[in-house]
């Protein structure tokens, strides 16, 4: 996961929490154990997937992580920090771990994965991953920036079905992080009004809101009690698309747009640090993102995105967001560009000219910490 978000360090209040012996392991779920459990599915569990795997404890997966040739050389230094801290944490360590779920499909422009934490009492957590380190990952973000449903939504959806119908006396929690919190509300939206009864809670970790008709299925105005949606302070990406429900200000230990990144967000005992609550995103959006970006059409966006992807990637499937960035795909890229036609060249003009603009103007609201 190695890109510029990842060079951030996670929050000190994260790595004590995971230290901590006096919390004792797990009976019921603080609100700081469910964020933890939603940057889970972060965790490249790929590897030990194909080595025919899937049921685990976490220590073993932090341990297979830092042990493995291949799988320690891509990890971050902050990745490293904690994983190592979280291999032997008290309260997280022996917690099992199975069903690791991961999808790269190119052709239908699919990055996904998942994992369900197995907690007492009968309680499951599904942890979906929020966008990782390739670029196919973030151009799929931008396919839920202009289709209201996505492949790896509807996988998520069938995911969740399917573990509700093969664990039926368990009760769930489902939650992620950015694209995965979309997936979790997403897939708890989907299921049946039963099922629905048996979701304890939701947990969105800053995660962009539904396009069009989606805020108006009735599986999710009945799962919106349910959900609670956490965005740190100066957020951008939590305020794309307005939310209809509830939101809470939490503080990072990163600022601007850097506090989105997953370990960075603060602890206090056993609950995330909240400033404000707001009662939607409509109420805290004070600096009108979406009313700048509503500028753009749907078809302007799209294939303004789709030309970008393809200059970047040009025919390496497997770039990361790095690689695309780096100096050397410099030459490459505008290569690219010269051939294309006069229309991609000024839709590239006017998208990024109003891109620019909102960027410019864009002035999130600071929230004003509770007293």
């Amino acid at each position: 996961m190695a890109n510029f978000l990842t060079r951030e360090k996670p929050s000190e209040s994260l790595l004590f929490f995971l230290r901590r012996k006096d919390l004792g392991r797990i009976v019921e779920p603080s609100e700081a154990d469910l964020y933890v459990f939603s940057i889970l599915s972060y965790l490249r569990f790929e590897k030990m997937a194909q080595a025919k795997v899937n049921s685990s404890t976490i220590s073993a997966l932090c341990s297979f992580l830092l042990s493995d040739k291949d799988a320690k050389k891509e990890l971050s230094q902050a990745e490293r920090a904690f994983i190592s801290t979280l291999e032997h944490s008290p309260r997280f360590a022996n917690i099992r771990i199975s069903h690791f779920n991961s999808i790269f499909d190119e052709a239908n422009q699919i990055t996904h994965a998942n994992l369900l934490i197995h907690l007492p009492g009968k309680r499951l957590f599904l942890s979906y991953r929020g966008t990782d380190e390739t670029l196919l990952s973030w151009k799929e973000d931008a396919n839920m920036a202009t289709n209201e449903v996505v492949p790896s939504e509807e996988i998520a959806a069938k995911t969740l079905d399917k573990l509700m119908d093969d664990y039926p006396q368990h009760s769930f929690y489902v939650g992620g992080h950015s694209k995965g919190g979309i997936l979790a509300v997403f897939a708890a939206s989907s299921v049946s009004e039963e099922k629905q009864k048996r979701i304890r809670y939701v947990m969105d970790c800053d995660c962009p809101g539904f396009k069009g008709s989606l805020i108006s299925m009735e599986g999710y105005e009945r799962i919106l009690p349910k959900v609670h949606t956490f965005i740190p302070e100066y957020s951008i990406v939590g305020l794309v698309f307005r939310k209809k429900q509830p939101i809470t200000v939490i503080t990072s230990s990163s600022k601007g747009p850097l506090s989105h990144y997953h370990f960075t967000w603060d602890i206090e005992y056993d609950h995330l640090v909240h400033t404000m609550e707001y009662a939607s995103g409509t109420e805290l959006d004070k600096g009108h993102l979406n009313e700048m970006m509503s500028r753009l059409t749907d078809a302007q966006l799209r294939d303004y995105l789709n030309t970008i992807y393809q200059l970047l990637k040009g025919d390496d499937d497997n770039l990361t967001l790095s690689d695309a960035f780096s100096p050397k795909n410099f030459f490459p890229f505008m290569a690219r560009f010269g051939k294309l036609s006069a229309s991609e060249r000024k839709n590239i003009r006017i998208v990024s000219g109003i891109l620019l603009d909102v960027m410019i103007r864009y002035k999130p609201k600071k929230a004003v910490k509770k007293q």
